[in-house]
């Protein structure tokens, strides 16, 4: 993965900014991961820390800010005797509430999981969906294949990138998040 960086205008001013990855697949470009696909990256293959992430609360359509202090992602790879039939990403993620525009109690701490979770499921499909679709192992799938069944990827290997393009990979998150900072 090479850092996206594009122009923009602040205050009348050429800037720099990232905007997400380029992808290059049998080492060509093959296409752009805008940043909402390039945090669903960084939670599968970089482990990079989180940072913030804001949601809209239903009932109030007010937000609420959640600062991430960690997360664990785990993949775990199925196989029917030596064919891989699903790769699952499990997501651990803990943080707290930072900021909200609103009195936060246990019903609102719940509701504040559940839209953290579907931000972070939609972004690590989003990453999901562009390795499949460019045949591009940037998720390192292929890898930790390798290092945690080395006989069954010997086997596969030559075929990787259309196995993995074209295998199962389901998505779980879950979060915690407590009041404060």
């Amino acid at each position: 993965m090479v850092p996206n960086v594009r122009l923009s205008s602040l205050n009348g001013s050429a800037v720099a900014e990232l905007g997400g990855y380029t992808i290059v697949a049998n080492r060509r470009f093959a296409g752009i991961m805008d940043e909402r696909a390039a945090a669903g990256y960084n939670l599968i293959a970089r482990q990079d820390s989180a940072g913030y992430v804001d949601v809209r609360l239903s009932a109030s359509e007010r937000y609420a800010s959640v600062r991430i202090t960690d997360f664990r992602t785990r993949v775990q790879f199925e196989f029917e005797d030596d064919e891989l039939r699903r790769i699952r990403v499990a997501t651990e993620i803990r943080g707290n509430v930072n900021e909200a525009q609103v009195s936060v109690d246990s019903e609102v701490l719940r509701e504040i999981e559940m839209l953290v979770a579907a931000k972070f499921y939609g972004q690590m499909r989003a990453a999901i969906e562009l390795s499949q679709r460019y045949e591009s192992d940037f998720l390192e799938f292929g890898e930790r294949l390798r290092m945690r069944h080395p006989v069954r990827w010997e086997r596969i290997r030559a075929d990787l990138r259309g196995i993995l393009a074209a295998v199962d990979v389901s998505v779980t998150v879950e979060v915690e998040i407590w009041e404060g900072n």
